[in-house]
């Protein structure tokens, strides 16, 4: 038996509503953990088969990160969902095509480095059956280390899905190559907004352009956490502090300052009535 909690604030109020969540999780069968083991056997053996082109791939990406990428001051950390998000693409596990095909236009990527990185792992998922736990929709019953990027991805995810019929204007901020905008948001009529490190800015804009994506919906602005006022330099660019706003901040805490952070948040916190914020950090 598991048994939560899942507590709601309510800020116009003050109070605090909590709810009782049982859930009887049904034994897995024996047959049946015996097929996972075994389709998790042919799924190493075909990743291992192909590990090859999976190196040679990575290799290639780090050394673009280092001679070309850094240079020129472009986020390196930005990656990192990125990969996920394209491996879990192509396995079939979320969809986002954008996201594969920016990865191909990127500073430390192209298309062969794409495909050599995620092609071998979307192959021995295909042929096996089986599924990372690193690249699936983690089930909440059983969250684990290995599925903190897929929990990160369908919070944020969730929590955009839920705020677009209730807010006026999406701000993005440390953006990355987060491409939302350009999947979830596709079609949305009102206004969007990234918000990054000017070089970041730069290179996404470009990578958008050579890989086709339309991107003449969102309005980028260019800042610094740690050096300026975001919320300034959005206002300058269009942006209404009186209209309903959903603020995704994802990845971001961890690399700037506290004073940074505690800004941002009261910057937030004086938005219109109704504004969101959904962000993550290091506890």
């Amino acid at each position: 038996m598991i048994v939560a909690y899942y507590t709601e604030y309510h800020p116009q109020t003050g109070a605090t509503m909590s709810t009782e969540i049982r859930d009887q999780e049904p034994a897995e069968p024996h047959s049946a953990n015996q097929m996972n083991v075994g389709r998790f056997l042919v799924f190493l053996f075909v990743e291992l088969l192909l590990a090859p082109l999976s190196l040679v791939g990575m290799i290639a990406f780090l050394v673009k990160l280092k001679l070309d990428n850094q240079q020129k001051g472009i986020s390196g950390t930005a990656y990192e969902p990125h990969w996920m998000r394209v491996l879990a693409h192509c396995v079939g596990t979320r969809s986002d095509e954008c996201a594969y095909r920016l990865s191909q236009a990127l500073p430390a990527s192209s298309a062969l480095i794409t495909n050599l990185v995620a092609q071998p792992t979307a192959i021995a998922a295909r042929i096996s059956g089986y599924v990372p736990t690193l690249l699936s929709r983690p089930d909440k019953r059983s969250l684990s280390i290995m599925s903190m990027m897929g929990s990160r991805t369908a919070f944020f995810d969730d929590a955009l899905e839920d705020a677009q019929g209730d807010v006026q204007q999406v701000v993005i901020l440390g953006s990355g190559w987060d491409t939302r905008a350009y999947e979830a948001l596709r079609g949305w009529p009102n206004s969007i907004f990234e918000v990054d490190l000017p070089a970041t800015l730069e290179a996404k804009i470009n990578a958008l352009d050579n890989a086709g994506i339309d991107r003449t919906h969102v309005t980028y602005v260019a800042t610094d956490f740690d050096q300026t006022n975001w919320l300034a330099a959005l206002q300058a660019d269009g942006f209404d502090p009186d209209l309903r706003t959903f603020i995704l901040w994802e990845g971001v805490t961890m690399y700037v300052s506290e004073d940074a952070t505690r800004a941002t948040l009261t910057h937030v916190a004086g938005l219109a009535p109704g504004s969101r914020i959904a962000f993550d950090y290091f506890s």
